[in-house]
């Protein structure tokens, strides 16, 4: 923590890595010594440096000298040593990501290397095979890959630390910048100790417990970071891919919008064409939407009272606030960028109609962009989309303002900007139409107006109770008792179908897709599934007033079951249970209005804890293949979601290659899993990684989703099988 390195910047280090931590390090020192004086850092250097010597020499005298120092320590004391590494490790971890992206950076200017897992390799391996690009593109668009945004104490940092760090990557980002100069690498370097000696006075972890509602806004520094914008990126990346394989159709259109080939003299002229004609950007996109989000936070009510209705209410609110600011900001972004001339004459048809709507439904906002882009007709139609947007935003998050003239679905903007896309094309404009207007239809497709779908979560227990609450007799008549009395300590009934009369508020104002799914934990038995029905049915109930609901009236949500497994018990029997399941009538009547879709979660914590690492990791393997079995069987579209966290104790690992490694035929294109706690800074806080993280994700859901795949899967199962029993069998007693 001592030396200060002298060279400017990062750029020309032999290793980078080391320069950075070294500076970071020393940065850290002098806060520490202008914070806490000489001494403290004296003490602290001491430790760090004792610390090496005995981890390196094993020398026992080392030992005794350390543990010295830290008995010497008053609680003051302590807490700054503390602190002081806490930081330091921190700050290290940021020169770690800046060295991975730098990583990351490097193998993508490889020519013709595909990193293990990266999108360039799935669609590599999938040609390899015989593949053709239709063929590949068709998976692709039906892949559905749900990445779940979860709430756990792992992640005890506050979201001011957070976003701190955030600012000291984007300064370290700047010295790998081979144009600095000694100047500009002492600006970096005052601000990073600026920023430094923030972290130092600030509260590193909170002083009070988290809201649930402070865990949703935590959240959405991600989404404003990163989740936004590293989402067309992926789509990008997997389209560049996709660019010579197969026929690329609609590059470039005449005036009537039918395809030019490169060498037709009315484009070509005297100049040749671009080298990048026919690949993305210049043609249509080849990759469908296939990312969908989700989140727990502000849903997961098991073991938490503190999430309540009115609470699980507030969250699409919140959600809908900064998507719609995104979508506005990108409305408005476009429409400062598409500065295109169009005469008024050769305006088209269909743009003129749309215009001439905007000017009846937004009057005032039309007089202002046309009289400011008279014949810019693209702006024009952006300005009314960014203001279509903003009262859409309003209504929403029920602020006040006008509504008149918002989009009532995601669909209607996506058929709005489809539309202009067409009218880009037609006015020889492929580049704009296929380029940042592709990417925010990428955008509105993938998170819609709800952003992330919020899921519900409470305990098999809760519900047996409350309907035992509600149930006179065992006639099936309701009883009336007093719902607010606690069915279970800390849950009433009155609250239990509060929850599923909010999911139904939620699905009437920002639709289904925001809130329609419901999470058992412990189900244990087809009964567990069968009284979520029973309890939506009493949440519709007219003779249950809202006023005994938290002010919620009467609905029934239109809800995905989800049975939760997690312990050995219950993996082992999942089979039996989906297949009683599937075969009840009534649950049968209600699948089928559901398309015939059933969702599964896996829980990877609670079985890793009573079974041990392999034995857990095997017993899932098995769960899956025999859900899948019982989903064909009865013809029902299956989806697996994989309640992973971010430790091996938790299924944590190398997420694409844990892909490769699920059951064969258990995948299909489809893929949930959590992200929890401090996983998802992990993952998403930086766009670089994100995008890596997301793209390896991809790309070995499209390989799993073969029955090339799944035929070498096979094979390793039958070949491995036996021994993997007895090892599981042995590791387990091993383990207990």
């Amino acid at each position: 923590m001592r030396t200060e390195p002298r060279a400017v910047g990062a750029a020309g280090a032999r290793n980078p890595l080391s320069r950075e931590v070294k500076l970071l390090g020393a940065l850290l020192g002098q806060v520490i010594a202008e914070q806490g004086g000489p001494e403290l850092l004296e003490l602290v250097e001491r430790c760090r440096l004792r610390s090496i010597a005995f981890r390196e020499s094993g020398d026992e005298a080392v030992e005794r000298a350390l543990a010295a120092d830290l008995d010497s320590l008053d609680a003051d004391g302590a807490e700054s040593l503390t602190n002081a590494f806490s930081l330091y490790f921190q700050l290290v971890n940021l020169a770690e990501e800046r060295d991975t992206v730098r990583r990351l950076k490097r193998d993508q200017r490889t020519p013709g290397i595909s990193r293990e897992g990266s999108p360039g390799a799935a669609v590599g391996w999938l040609i390899e095979r015989g593949w053709s690009g239709a063929q590949v593109a068709g998976l692709l668009g039906r892949m559905r890959i749900t990445p779940v945004l979860t709430a756990h104490p792992t992640e005890a940092r506050r979201r001011t630390m957070l976003t701190a760090l955030r600012r000291c990557y984007r300064l370290l980002e700047q010295l790998d910048d081979p144009r600095l100069g000694p100047t500009d690498d002492a600006e970096i370097r005052r601000r990073l100790r600026e920023e430094i000696s923030i972290l130092w006075r600030a509260s590193a972890i909170r002083r009070l417990a988290p809201t649930p509602i402070d865990e949703v806004r935590t959240a959405m520094t991600f989404f404003d970071e990163t989740l936004f914008r590293v989402v067309p990126r992926v789509y990008r990346a997997f389209d560049r891919e996709l660019d010579g394989v197969g026929k690329d159709e609609g590059a470039l259109t005449d005036e009537r919008g039918a395809e030019v080939e490169a060498g037709d003299s009315a484009f070509a002229g005297d100049s040749a064409f671009a080298g990048d004609v026919g690949q993305t950007g210049t043609r249509p996109a080849r990759v469908a939407a296939f990312l969908r989000w989700g989140s727990w936070i502000g849903g997961d009510r098991d073991g938490n009272p503190t999430v309540t209705a009115e609470l699980t209410r507030q969250v699409p609110r919140i959600h809908a606030d900064h998507l719609l600011h995104g979508y506005e900001a990108v409305a408005t972004r476009l429409l400062a960028t598409i500065a295109a001339y169009v005469p008024r004459e050769a305006v088209q048809l269909i743009l003129e109609t749309r215009l001439a709507r905007d000017a009846e439904e937004l009057p005032e906002t039309m007089r202002d962009v046309t009289r400011r882009y008279p014949d810019e007709p693209y702006r024009r139609r952006l300005g009314a989309i960014a203001e279509r947007l903003r009262r859409t935003r309003a209504y929403l998050t029920e602020e006040s303002g006008p509504i008149v003239g918002r989009y009532e679905t995601p669909g209607q903007l996506v058929a709005e900007i489809e539309e202009m896309q067409r009218c880009l094309v037609v006015d020889r404009l492929p580049r704009v139409a296929y380029g940042e207007v592709q990417d925010f239809l990428w955008q509105v497709e993938t998170f819609g107006f709800h952003l992330a779908s919020l899921e519900l979560r409470q305990h098999s227990e809760v519900h047996e109770a409350v309907v035992a609450a509600l149930t006179r007799g065992g006639n099936g008549g309701v009883a009336r008792p007093d719902l607010s009395v606690e069915a279970v300590p800390g849950v009433t009934a009155a609250e239990v179908l509060a929850t599923f009369r909010a999911a139904w508020a939620i699905q009437r104002r920002f639709g289904e897709e925001a809130c329609h799914r419901y999470i058992i934990s412990f189900t244990r038995s087809s009964e567990d599934v069968l009284r979520v029905l029973d309890l939506v049915a009493c949440a519709a109930d007219p003779t249950i007033p809202a006023a005994a609901t938290d002010g919620f009236g009467p609905g029934a949500p239109e809800l995905d079951v989800v049975p939760l497994f997690e312990s050995s018990d219950a993996l082992t029997g999942c089979g039996e249970l989906l297949e009683a399941l599937l075969e009840d009538p009534r649950y049968r009547r209600h699948l089928a209005a559901r398309g015939n879709r059933q969702e599964v979660m896996l829980g990877y914590s609670d079985s890793n804890k009573e079974s041990g690492f392999l034995a857990a990791i095997w017993m899932l393997y098995r769960a899956q293949g025999r859900l899948a079995d019982v989903a064909r069987r009865h013809g029902v579209e299956l989806t697996l979601f994989h309640g992973r966290g971010g430790a091996i104790g938790r299924g944590g690992g190398p997420t694409n290659r844990a892909i490769l490694a699920q059951a064969p035929g258990s995948i299909s294109g489809r893929f949930k899993m959590t992200e929890q706690g401090e996983t998802v800074a992990a993952n998403y806080a930086n766009l670089a990684i994100a995008e890596n993280h997301l793209g390896l994700m991809a790309g070995a859901v499209a390989v799993a989703s073969t029955p090339e795949h799944d035929e070498c899967g096979d094979e390793a199962d039958r070949r491995g099988h036996a021994a993997m029993d007895e090892l599981a069998e042995l590791a387990r007693r091993t383990y207990r």
